[in-house]
């Protein structure tokens, strides 16, 4: 899976929708923790499974993926054969103030054969969760790269809670669409200052062959 300049793009917006979701009466802890368990029983289901089988059980109905353009996900494993054999475990997530939406992002690794000993390549993915009707988690977007082998494995969760206070959602929604509105007419003009002026300190840079970095 190929991050490209679009799908950078379309996270860079839906990370805006995180932080701008109106509040909730909503315990952040515990919804953060039934986020990473939903990326936890998709990554067990795809060991039980399959890849192929674990996506289709997961995925909304209008779930994105590139391959390398965007196609809805949950057609394209519908009708491909392919399955293939990867491995992966979330170690950052973080969601929305009204505890619908959230992200979940960590290593990943290929395997030629599910009999092999080693992993046959190296990646980090990103999944955009929202829950449906019913209040379970579903997967919206799924993306991510391949880089080289990691020198040190990532082990440790870590979680970024919504800051709680009150937000006017009008005011909410203005100042969104006024900040989605000057970073993509930045683009235009110079895409790497125009991310260094919108990054947050710990933003997340994902490249293709690349690991990731984290830091403005």
């Amino acid at each position: 899976m190929i991050l490209s300049r679009l799908s950078k793009f379309f996270l860079f917006l839906a990370f805006l929708a995180l932080a701008g979701a109106r509040a909730a009466d909503i315990d952040p802890g515990k919804a953060v923790g039934s986020l990473i368990a939903a990326e936890k029983a998709y990554a067990k289901l795809a060991g039980e499974k399959g890849f192929r089988e674990a996506s289709l059980s997961v995925f909304a109905d209008d779930a994105v993926i590139f391959t390398p353009n965007a196609v809805n996900g949950k057609k394209f494993w519908r009708e491909t054969k392919d399955d293939p054999a990867i491995t992966w475990r979330p170690t950052f997530a973080s969601i929305s103030r009204s505890g619908d939406l959230g992200y979940t992002t960590g290593p990943s690794e290929f395997w030629k054969s599910r009999d092999a000993k080693n992993p046959d390549g190296f990646g980090h993915f990103v999944t955009i969760w929202r829950k449906d009707m019913k209040g379970v988690w579903k997967v919206a977007l799924d993306v991510g790269i391949n880089h080289p082998q990691p020198q040190e494995p990532e082990t440790e969760i870590r979680t970024y809670l919504p800051n709680s206070s009150l937000v006017h959602p009008q005011s909410a929604d203005a100042d969104l669409e006024k900040t989605e509105r000057n970073f993509a007419e930045s683009l235009n003009d110079d895409e790497g200052d125009a991310i260094i002026d919108h990054a947050s300190d710990d933003i997340r840079v994902y490249r293709r062959g690349q690991l990731p970095a984290v830091g403005s």
